[in-house]
């Protein structure tokens, strides 16, 4: 089946014009589903690149995404979690160099633990809270280790900056040590900085990590700009945010 997928798939160029033209009702109700259980097909035969094709036509296509979407990509690029240890210390993380790392930061209580619990399609394996500052350690997960067919790799959640109810000297230890893991962690290959679409402006504690990644001066890892809550907010305040967003990313130089 999923040799089908990638043998068919691009024939669906020939028809990409018309689906886009489609009322999204229409779009929604034909071929959400389909592209649903293609991803749930790829994901039982570990086909991860397959899966990140199918995601590309859903985007060309413009196909609506569901919660069953988000689940499908969980239980593609997910089977085997580990969390390793709670992080007050860069001395006590985990042996460094031994997988890819993706690091997930932004303000308190912008939506991290729930995007990682999503991604790892697991229900609370990060903490969550409605009151800002619940993650207080840099937590490391290992994904995928031992896996024959999955890459393996490790998910960093790290506190949130900014307004969380703690003291001053507990804000800049978490300071320094998200600082500390941008220069000295060469696993690091992502940066995904949360921003909160609801807010539609950037927040001192979200250039506060950027410059942080600026005094890393390091250019062996992306950053990647992720816009949460994004239920609470109509297309237009999210293009309008993330149009702020990259004029400040070209102010900053990057």
């Amino acid at each position: 089946a999923v040799n089908q997928v990638v043998q068919y798939i691009p024939k669906l160029d020939d028809w990409a014009n018309a689906v886009r033209l489609l009322p999204h009702t229409t779009r929604q109700q034909c071929f959400t589903e389909p592209f649903n259980e293609l991803l749930l097909s790829c994901g039982r035969a570990h086909a991860v690149k397959v899966t990140f094709r199918v995601l590309e036509w859903m985007e060309a296509l413009a196909i609506p995404k569901d919660s069953f979407t988000y689940e499908a990509i969980g239980v593609n690029v997910v089977k085997r979690i580990t969390r390793l240890q709670k992080v007050w210390d860069l001395p006590q993380a985990p042996e460094d160099n031994v997988c890819p790392e993706v690091v997930f930061a932004g303000r308190s209580n912008v939506g991290k633990s729930s995007l990682v619990n999503m991604l790892l399609n697991r229900s609370a394996i990060a903490p969550t809270s409605s009151r800002p500052g619940r993650t207080k350690t840099m937590d490391f997960f290992d994904v995928n280790n031992g896996h024959p067919a999955l890459p393996r790799f490790r998910l960093v959640d790290v506190p949130g900056l900014g307004f969380a109810r703690v003291s001053h000297e507990l804000r800049e230890r978490w300071i320094s040590l998200i600082g500390g893991y941008f220069v000295q962690r060469q696993s690091l290959k992502i940066v995904f900085h949360l921003l909160d679409a609801g807010l539609c402006e950037m927040m001192p504690a979200d250039r506060e990590l950027w410059r942080l990644l600026a005094q890393a001066k390091r250019s062996d890892y992306e950053l990647c700009i992720v816009l949460t809550k994004a239920d609470n907010s109509v297309p237009s305040q999210l293009e309008r945010f993330a149009g702020i967003v990259r004029d400040a990313l070209r102010r900053e130089g990057s």
